[in-house]
């Protein structure tokens, strides 16, 4: 059970001006525990060196899962490499805890619980030695992450993924997408027409054609006399090759139209539709159209 005193709580309580020291505790043998610290701490070593971040996997029989986090320890001084020839640290207890800087030890607020795990690793150049530290699976989770059986509709990206491990309020923290875009695919084409279509052939019904000659006509009047007489006058009408041009464009216009609202539907039918938010009025983008409704 994780316990948190009065004065590490105070400052638990604070927005900002806070800062936290790792301590590692492990138990090499029994009676011979020893705790560490990346900071110079009362009753404990600085020899934390670095350490790594959470790393989840799922116990495959029956449920849970276990976490696992790698340390690395400064043993210029040998003390570690003793205790390594002298007893079997597998399985050995060991515990990570946050000091706030300029409490006791006695203050310590503990994150994750475990057990050292084989491989042991020795760096003869850098004197220093590396091992994981594993939660046992009966324990608590240190850390979480959404799983398919407890939420709906969760992003492949964020599936596994742990979230951020915070004490008291901070600032900057990286956050962890829990939601994306939902993605589905169109069963048949589905389009818009141009909305500039309907101006464009209103504007080829007003087009007026130029007049122009079209040729001679001839006219023939009876006299009183039963004599006929003929005059020539010229006709005149609408340039032919601009009527032809306006009833081409007038056709191709009213075709292209007819062709892009054969793809306008009130119903569309979506693959994976499922899994959109269900009878809520919603707004989908299909290239660079927008489609309001709901599923």
């Amino acid at each position: 059970m994780r316990t948190i005193t009065a004065n590490a709580q105070a400052l638990l309580s604070q927005n900002m001006g806070t800062e936290l020291i790792v301590i590692l505790e492990v138990e090499w043998a029994v009676g011979g525990t020893m705790y560490y610290s990346d900071q110079d701490v009362a009753g404990c070593q600085a020899k934390i060196l670095g350490m790594g971040g959470f790393d989840t996997s799922m116990k495959l029989e029956g449920s849970g899962d276990s976490q696992e986090l790698g340390i690395v320890l400064d043993d210029t001084d040998g003390s570690i490499r003793a205790i390594y020839n002298a007893f079997d640290l597998h399985k050995r207890p060991a515990s990570v805890y946050m000091l706030h800087k300029g409490l006791t030890l006695a203050d310590k607020i503990l994150v994750f619980k475990g057990e050292l795990v084989t491989p042991i690793e020795w760096d003869e150049g850098q004197r220093s030695v590396g091992f994981n530290v594993m939660s046992k699976l009966e324990a608590t989770q240190v850390g979480f992450s959404m799983e398919e059986g407890d939420f709906p509709n969760i992003p492949d990206e964020a599936l596994g993924k742990a979230w951020p491990l915070v004490f008291g309020q901070v600032c900057h923290l990286p956050a962890v997408k829990v939601r994306a875009p939902r993605r589905g695919y169109l069963e048949s084409g589905v389009g818009i027409h141009d909305f500039t279509l309907e101006p464009r052939i209103c504007q080829a019904l007003n087009i007026q054609c130029p007049s122009q000659t079209t040729g001679n006509q001839e006219f023939y009047t009876q006299g009183s006399d039963n004599s006929w007489s003929g005059t020539t006058e010229k006709t005149i009408g609408p340039d032919l090759e601009c009527v032809n041009r306006r009833f081409g464009e007038l056709c191709r216009l009213k075709d292209l139209l007819a062709q892009q609202k054969a793809y306008e539907y009130d119903t569309v039918d979506i693959y994976n539709g499922v899994s959109f938010p269900q009878d809520e009025v919603l707004t989908i983008f299909v290239d660079n159209a927008l489609f309001k409704g709901s599923f």
